[in-house]
């Protein structure tokens, strides 16, 4: 099966070839088609039949939902990928730092670990 992937060093196709080594896959059998460095490019690339490959599932929302892509949820070992929301330090959040910040708690479960329910510590 045809795969588009990340361009080589990327934090995405490192997180990718990791979950793809523990599911017991060796990374030499894979037939790369493309690499490229952008999810916006693989999801074009995909919609075109070039082949199948791995975004976010974020990514996926709108074009899942319209019928222009189908997604796949894995089974057993989960490929994960962690984030941080950063700011610049100070006493608190400017205004559109701290909306994003609700929002992102507002979207993703407390339970999925992906986002941290408050900040930690601010100086």
């Amino acid at each position: 099966m045809p795969l588009v992937m990340r361009e080589r060093g990327s934090g995405g196709r490192h997180v990718v070839e990791q979950g793809l080594k523990k599911a017991g896959l060796r990374l030499g059998s894979l037939r790369i088609v493309m690499e490229l460095d952008s999810t916006e490019a693989i999801l074009s690339c995909i919609e075109a039949g070039l082949g199948v490959g791995f975004v976010s599932e974020w990514a996926t929302v709108l074009r899942a939902s319209s019928g222009l892509l189908a997604t796949l949820r894995l089974t057993g070992n989960t490929i994960r990928r962690s984030f941080s929301l950063v700011s610049p330090q100070g006493p608190e959040l400017q205004k559109a730092a701290a909306a994003m910040l609700r929002f992102l708690q507002n979207r993703v479960p407390a339970s999925s670990g992906q986002i941290a329910p408050a900040i930690r510590s601010r100086r």
